[in-house]
């Protein structure tokens, strides 16, 4: 009885408009809205006096004066406890009774119930959607597509918010194994459960019940707060649950610090067993607690809590920064997930603002609480991205190898650059590399809609320097030493990667396959005016589409005016997220392991750069 058509009229608009009396009686019986207004701001009364059934219109008018006004609060006070729960479950939440509906639908005028819970509806959409990263003309742009006036809530409703998870949300392929008795405890205020709800709907699709909400839902800021009374049922829900995991966000992050502070104070020494994770540092958290794993979140458009990242030119932690904030914790069980806010012209990797994005791509948020149950998180975070290239590639990169011995091991003659045979094994394993697609479910944040699929290969070289290959191969084995220094083992296809280098010219490329130090060094990019978005070093691709589409190897040609470009075997160590000023790898948190590349982003990186002798040029890929 509550259905709108395109001009907002309801069925007793329609029939007050031809003067069906019965039909009318019967709908207002049925809880038709009396006073529920169209796009005109007509009621059911004024259509029907303006087609001149003026006995209808009084009759409507009398029923009107009759029935109570509705009111949002009065309604909500009648309903039963499972209607409450229906309702917010429409609106993107699972609890918090007539409390939490009232927030929720504050300020809306209507006529009636579902005209309420629909405004309100799209009032959540919207919200998910800038959370997502949407413009809010964008957010209100796609709310209005999915809620049109037509649709109704029983229409929409059921399964729209798994819907919109899986859509604005996507999660990173393969789903890891939990374990089911992993606990995972948010503080809720300041985590955005009804401003943001994205946040906890994808840590509650990754791990389903073992996520709690806390019951405290105290505003730590508010006046007249007691801390010291205030934390107590936090700390008996953490009796109750044994979490091995706490998040907070926001203002939630003084719940955090307080339990910090007692961690520190002692007497609690069951908070040591716990992860930490804070999304947006709070101004007021000067040092992290010892002997515990924090995870830290911080974009550089936070435009509540903004705070310096605080790399200097040299690598070195400027103080009062979130750099130094890490390294007051205990070496490698602190991880600091850093967004930067750069342009490259072919794609906009976008800073995190107090409302973190970036947490809710392939799983991201859900990762860094995986990687929080691991010894040392920032490394497990960043082996986390593996999955996102393609089984076919992964395969394909395990047959050619990923030591440099299994490269040198299919050297042939003296001759520096051989043929591979067309249709072998070896050339088909280059070859699909080169054309790969992400695994299913990923885009390439470069170039999404343009792979390699238009190019043709015309022949495959491999490069046989042995000088060039025992000076990376001692590279690898200071990384392995500097890997195993933290207590991390060396992991094939994550602290070594194939990838891609498009050469400005054939006489760049040559350099670079017979001589190492002025082909891969670093000043080369500056003295040919190559742009630094990354930091100072030599530029690498994991996918090819990013070389072959952004026309780095337009000039890279062949005697057959093929293009060329190369797949390398790069040692790419611990990568930081980079930025242009920073012309030297900083130290780890572990403070005697330095950083071995940048890269343009931690949770899904597709840019490496490096400085030194670490990347063996293995193939020469000619194509049109």
């Amino acid at each position: 009885v509550h259905a709108k058509n395109i001009l907002g009229d309801t069925p007793l608009h329609c029939a007050a408009y031809y003067g069906h009396t019965d039909a009318v009686k019967c709908l207002v019986e049925m809880g038709a809205a009396v006073l529920a207004k169209n796009n005109a701001n007509l009621t059911p009364a004024d259509r029907a006096r303006n087609k001149g059934h003026l006995d209808l219109a009084a009759w409507l008018d009398r029923t009107a004066s009759l029935s109570p006004p509705f009111t949002c609060s009065s309604h909500i006070e009648s309903m039963s406890d499972a209607d409450v729960s229906g309702a917010l479950s429409v609106l993107g939440v699972s609890s918090g009774g007539q409390a939490r509906l009232r927030e929720m639908v504050q300020g809306i005028d209507a006529a009636s119930w579902p005209e309420v819970l629909k405004i309100a509806m799209r009032r959540c959409v919207v919200d998910f959607l800038v959370g997502c990263g949407r413009s809010e003309r964008d957010a209100a742009r796609l709310a209005d597509a999915r809620l049109t006036p037509n649709t109704t809530i029983a229409q929409e409703a059921p399964g729209m918010w798994d819907r919109l998870i899986a859509e604005y949300c996507p999660r990173g392929p393969p789903v890891p194994a939990r374990s089911p008795g992993t606990k995972v405890l948010v503080i809720s205020p300041g985590f955005g459960i009804m401003a943001a709800p994205a946040q906890i709907r994808i840590l509650e699709r990754a791990y389903g019940a073992a996520v709690i909400r806390s019951n405290q839902h105290e505003n730590p800021e508010a006046a007249g707060f007691d801390m010291s009374t205030g934390i107590r049922p936090l700390l008996k829900e953490i009796e109750e649950h044994k979490p091995a995991v706490i998040l907070c966000a926001s203002k939630g992050g003084l719940y955090m610090m307080k339990l910090w502070s007692l961690l520190k104070a002692g007497g609690h020494d069951h908070l040591k067993a716990i992860a930490y994770l804070m999304i947006n540092v709070h101004p007021s958290l000067e040092t992290l607690p010892t002997g515990v794993k924090v995870t830290l979140v911080q974009g550089a458009k936070e435009e509540i809590w903004p705070r310096p990242r605080g790399y200097t030119d040299t690598g070195h932690c400027e103080d009062g920064s979130l750099e130094a904030l890490i390294r007051t914790g205990s070496p490698g069980l602190c991880h600091l997930y850093y967004t930067v806010d750069r342009n490259s012209g072919f794609g906009y990797r976008k800073g995190d603002t107090h409302v973190p994005s970036s947490l809710l791509e392939y799983d991201c948020l859900p990762r860094l609480v995986d990687a929080l149950l691991t010894d040392l998180p920032a490394v497990s975070f960043q082996a986390s991205s593996r999955v996102f290239l393609s089984p076919q590639r992964r395969h394909a990169e395990q047959r050619l190898g990923w030591h440099l011995d299994a490269v040198a091991a299919r050297f042939q003659g003296d001759d520096l650059r051989v043929t591979v045979p067309p249709g072998s094994a070896e050339f088909l394993d280059v070859q699909a590399i080169f054309m790969a697609e992400p695994a299913d479910g990923v885009n390439r944040f470069y170039f999404p809609d343009r792979g390699c699929e238009h190019v043709t290969i015309s022949k495959i070289e491999r490069v046989q320097n042995r000088d060039l290959k025992d000076a990376v191969d001692n590279t690898r084995g200071r990384v392995k030493v500097m890997k195993e220094s933290m207590g991390a083992n060396y992991e094939a296809g994550v602290h070594c990667r194939w990838l891609f280098h498009g050469a400005k010219c054939a006489t760049a490329l040559e350099s670079i396959i017979e001589n190492p130090v002025s082909g891969f060094a670093p000043q080369m990019g500056h003295r040919d005016g190559g742009i630094q978005l990354w930091g100072f070093g030599t530029y690498f691709a994991l996918h090819a589409s990013y070389s072959v589409n952004g026309h780095y190897c337009d000039g890279c040609r062949d005697e057959e005016d093929d293009c060329m470009i190369m797949l390398c075997l790069v040692d790419t160590g611990l990568s930081c997220v980079g930025e242009k000023h920073i012309r030297r790898l900083p130290l780890t948190s572990n403070k005697r392991v330095a950083y071995m590349s940048f890269t343009d982003s931690e949770s899904n990186p597709e840019i490496f750069v490096t400085i030194g002798e670490q990347a063996y040029p293995a193939y020469i890929i000619h194509f049109s």
